[in-house]
């Protein structure tokens, strides 16, 4: 009987990547980004073996003309896969992100189980953000969601922040690391950790 691995992944760049999780395997990859590519960059992750798993938990923030364009590909080719995709962003001044997902669900992966969703906080009017989730489904008894928003920070819980003595400046912030770290404890600890170190918003966010 072939043993269960982890296969754990930090970035703080967006990068071009293909994965291939076999049976058996799990891989999860988290990541804080805080300096956009200058070129779209495709994630690309192939389920090839039974039960292989997927966990992605990322975050990034946006500044100035900032563009981010970001596809995650996943492929489900083997029964009872599963990937869960979660990712967050803010971004302020004129930045703006275009973040793509598709999953496909190939006719033998029954019981795959695939969830996408990408929800982005906008702290300037110039700011702009678009997800765009898209599944195909060849297989039976599979479960495929996706949930997607983009909103501008919430004026009440701003003045509720600043309540506790703070600057319109500092409750941002409090607000922003509170909306990015919102999945990170879906992480392994050790991983989680790793977020949390790199965890620096620049100064430039707090003048927003």
């Amino acid at each position: 009987m072939k043993q269960s691995s982890i296969k754990t992944v930090f970035f703080t760049r967006f990068r071009d990547a293909s994965y291939t999780v076999r049976s058996g395997q799990t891989l999860i990859i988290g990541g804080l980004v805080s300096r956009a590519a200058k070129s779209p960059v495709e994630c690309s992750i192939d389920l090839v073996g039974d039960g292989a798993r997927v966990l992605m938990c990322y975050a990034y923030i946006g500044y100035a003309m900032d563009a981010y364009s970001v596809r995650i590909s996943i492929t489900h080719r083997a029964k009872g896969t599963s990937a869960y995709i979660y990712g967050r962003g803010v971004l302020s001044g004129a930045a703006s992100s275009d973040i793509r997902g598709s999953a496909r669900i190939e006719k033998n992966a029954h019981q795959a189980d695939t969830y996408f969703s990408h929800h982005a906080l906008l702290l300037s009017d110039s700011a702009h953000s678009t997800a765009v989730p898209s599944l195909e489904i060849e297989a039976d008894d599979v479960s495929a969601r996706h949930a997607a928003t983009t909103s501008p920070l919430d004026s009440n819980n701003l003045v509720y922040v600043r309540t506790r003595g703070l600057s319109a400046s500092a409750a941002t912030v409090v607000l922003v690391n509170g909306f990015l770290s919102h999945d990170i404890n879906r992480l392994p600890s050790a991983l989680a950790r790793r977020f949390y170190r790199s965890f620096r918003l620049c100064k430039s966010l707090e003048n927003t």
